[in-house]
């Protein structure tokens, strides 16, 4: 879902990286580009993860050319995604919590490391494996096995260690059971500072 706020600034938030969100995130930046926006907040809190190659994609539209993030198995295999030379030349800020996992700690490192936005709110998660199932048993059961780690451009591994925002802001206390999307943005005091650093930056 998106919107604008005051100060021409987009607000996006990604509920979970499903497997169209890459297209989804293309046309509600474009539009609130349209209606000019002059900044952007992405509200990543409470959002488990999902697809690797969505998150790929929609960090691609955001950070310049280079590395974006790579896997590496026991036997120290890599395995790296790259993006290319368009980015988004807005200030931007990125909402975190410790419900922010996997694919949402893969996005927000990721603009960390190239220092494209600011991150606010509480360290994430820290799930930062590749897994995968196999199904091939006789009894209909399966198991599910670590192949591999995620790891950031700059090189640090996500699992067991989060990633930690620039301002740290911990959610108001009387918020701690509301979901996200329930809380009023006037009193939403994590939201008011990631919007407040990108005004900061628009000229």
């Amino acid at each position: 879902s998106s919107e604008m706020l005051e100060g021409k600034i987009g607000y996006i938030q990604i509920k979970q990286f499903d497997d169209d969100i890459a297209n989804d995130f293309e046309k509600h930046l474009n539009s609130l580009i349209t209606q000019g926006a002059k900044g952007l907040v992405i509200d990543l809190r409470d959002n488990p993860g999902g697809d690797y190659n969505q998150v790929v994609r929609i960090a691609d539209r955001i950070v310049p050319k280079g590395l974006i993030v790579y896997t590496e198995d026991r036997q120290k295999r890599k395995d790296e995604e790259f993006s290319d030379a368009r980015e988004l030349n807005m200030p931007l800020s990125i909402l975190i919590n410790g419900y922010s996992a996997s694919a949402s700690e893969i996005l927000s490192a990721c603009i960390q490391d190239y220092n494209k936005g600011t991150l606010v709110g509480t360290k994430s998660f820290g799930k930062g494996l590749v897994q995968a199932i196999d199904t091939h048993f006789d009894n209909g059961g399966g198991l599910k096995y670590t192949i591999a780690r995620y790891f950031t451009p700059s090189g640090k591994c996500i699992h067991g260690e989060g990633v930690m925002p620039d301002i740290e802001v911990e959610l108001d206390e009387k918020f701690k059971s509301t979901s996200i999307e329930d809380i009023p943005h006037d009193e939403d005091n994590q939201l008011k500072v990631a919007v407040e650093e990108v005004g900061k930056k628009i000229k």
